[in-house]
C-alpha cells in the first residue's frame, strides 16, 4: 500500500489527550475558569494538546487483577 493511499487519520501525528473530571463548570465559576484555561486559551507557543471534560461523577474503570 502506498503512503499516499492511507487515510488522513493514520498519516497525521496524534495529539496527546488530557481528561479532566470533577469540575462543575455550570455551577462553579472557579471550575469554569479552570476548564476555559485549559480548553479555550490556546497560544501558538504551547504544545498541541486535546482536552476533554468528563462528568462530575465519572468513575474510571477498575484495574483488573493480574493473573499469575
Amino acid at each position: 500500500m502506498n503512503y499516499n493511499q492511507w487515510p488522513e487519520e493514520l498519516v497525521k501525528k496524534p495529539k496527546p489527550l488530557i481528561s479532566l473530571t470533577g469540575l462543575d463548570i455550570e455551577n462553579n465559576v472557579i471550575h469554569r475558569s479552570i476548564w476555559e484555561g485549559f480548553s479555550k486559551i490556546r497560544r501558538q507557543d504551547r504544545a498541541p494538546l486535546n482536552f476533554s471534560l468528563f462528568p462530575i461523577k465519572h468513575e474510571y474503570p477498575k484495574c483488573k487483577p493480574k493473573v499469575k
